[in-house]
């Protein structure tokens, strides 16, 4: 991942997520740090800062491309809000966007207020949906909402009662069982583990 030749914003955090435990493993291992680790990751974080759109959304190559899926936009916030935890340059205000946008992906309605590809690549032998495309994000910003103390209880909630044991994704209900964990509420959380 670390010599991955390509850039878009799923590929930059693939490959920066691992890395921000990296330096931290190899000690704990006995091992040699390597101190180009940290430049590396600041400069992932900085690249997909720049890639943030005014309505809190990341692009896929650029600033409101629009080519993003909402999963991917969870994904980079993700990666920033653990980044940020781990002491790198991620400044609050653009973390406010990006739950901002997430708190809008989450709501599976709110669609046309942030700049995520939200219709689904269509290929022969593809069985994914829009709707379903739509649900694993909703769940996934979720969670990093509630990772980040920016979440809506009745929103996580809502999804456990009402549409949970209709998500096929077991990543999908695992978020949800986490996120409610984290917010207190052991009981939805152990059901969606369960699921």
């Amino acid at each position: 991942l670390y010599r991955y030749p390509y850039g878009c914003t799923e590929q930059l955090s693939s490959v920066a997520m691992p890395l921000l435990y990296y330096n931290t493993l190899a000690s704990e291992a006995g091992r040699e740090v390597d101190p180009r680790i940290r430049r590396g990751v600041q400069e992932a974080a900085t690249q997909l800062l720049d890639r943030q759109g005014p309505d809190g959304a990341f692009g896929l190559w650029s600033a409101g491309d629009g080519h993003a899926s909402p999963w991917l936009g969870a994904y980079a916030t993700d990666f920033l809000l653990r980044a940020q935890r781990e002491g790198y340059a991620v400044p609050r205000a653009p973390m406010e966007q990006a739950y901002n946008a997430l708190r809008r992906v989450a709501r599976l309605n709110d669609f046309g207020s942030v700049g995520y590809e939200f219709e689904v690549y269509r290929w022969p032998g593809s069985n994914d949906t829009t709707e379903l495309l739509r649900s694993r994000a909703a769940a996934y910003a979720l969670y990093v909402l509630a990772k980040a103390g920016e979440a809506d209880i009745g929103q996580l909630r809502y999804f456990h009662d009402n549409r949970l044991n209709a998500e096929p994704s077991p990543l999908a209900r695992a978020q949800i069982g986490a996120a409610l964990a984290r917010l207190g509420d052991r009981a939805r959380a152990r059901n969606a583990f369960r699921l």
